[in-house]
């Protein structure tokens, strides 16, 4: 709630901010700690407002909280507040495919996002969804038509066109029986 206190021109920017600009936007956490500040306002939601953007590491804000000083609803908030903020439409840049979104989580794994939380992430979201198109470490590409439940980095690909780009008969082929296979998003 608080970054609505920013003026738009910043909140938008596609830049990166001054110093004063990124002090401003670091305010945000407080600032919408203060709009919340009913009764009606679970503490609950209190913290997380005000604690989802410290990191794992003490490199956050607004107070600099690292490790399990910082509460673990507020853990779990801010890796879904970056997902969501990496795999969302914004008015300065375009959404980015959720297999980047899941990269930045896993990536920042015991630096910014609590370990736990990150092993709970990835036991529950998938990096290539289905409907997602993926290209094959060989060149082939197809469609996510299914994710197993114990390998979410593993789905089930409908391969509609071969390592040349030519289209071909439709096949299903299981990434989990491919001990090798690298894939990344089209």
């Amino acid at each position: 709630p608080g970054k609505r206190l920013v003026p738009t021109e910043i909140r938008n920017r596609p830049a990166t901010l001054d110093d004063a600009e990124w002090e401003l936007m670091k305010r945000t956490a407080l600032a919408g700690l203060d709009l919340l500040s009913s009764a009606a306002i679970s503490p609950l939601a209190r913290v997380v407002v005000r604690s989802h953007h410290e990191r794992w590491d003490g490199s956050g804000y607004p107070d600099g909280k690292a490790g399990d000083a910082i509460h673990q609803f507020a853990r779990i908030a801010a890796v879904a507040d970056v997902y969501d903020a990496v795999t969302s439409e914004r008015p300065h840049r375009r959404a980015r495919e959720p297999h980047e979104g899941w990269r930045i989580i896993v990536d920042g794994s015991g630096t910014d996002f609590d370990p736990e939380v990150v092993a709970m992430f990835k036991r529950s979201v998938a990096p290539y969804p289905p409907g997602n198109e993926i290209v094959l470490e060989d060149g082939r590409r197809g469609v996510v038509v299914s994710v197993p439940e114990d390998h979410l980095d593993r789905p089930r690909v409908r391969i509609g066109w071969d390592a040349a780009g030519n289209e071909v008969t439709p096949y299903e082929l299981d990434l989990d029986q491919l001990p090798s296979a690298r894939h990344q998003a089209a």
